[in-house]
């Protein structure tokens, strides 16, 4: 996989690293993100792919990568473009 055209088709917020990307999240309150947490949760669920993430009150760190492979998937760059799409939903 060529990992610098998958991060072309990612928004530029998301950190390329070599086995995962990542990227955080701000909320106007701790509502707003775990509203976000629980839109994510509920589209990872149908693609059986999950994020390791934390949360600390507004702000919601994710990291992506593929556990099985021990890297990067096309699955990781699609879930990072549905996470775009959610926060963007909350008007950021």
């Amino acid at each position: 996989m060529d990992l610098n055209k998958e991060k072309k088709d990612i928004y530029v917020n998301w950190k390329l690293k070599q086995k995962s990307i990542s990227r955080d999240f701000k909320f106007e309150n701790f509502k707003q993100a775990l509203d976000f947490m629980n839109k994510v949760g509920k589209f990872c669920e149908t693609i059986n792919h999950h994020p390791n993430w934390y949360n600390a009150y507004n702000v919601v760190k994710i990291e992506l990568t593929t556990h099985d492979l021990g890297g990067l998937s096309n699955l990781d760059f699609k879930l990072a473009k549905k996470i775009d799409s959610i926060y963007n939903s909350f008007g950021k």
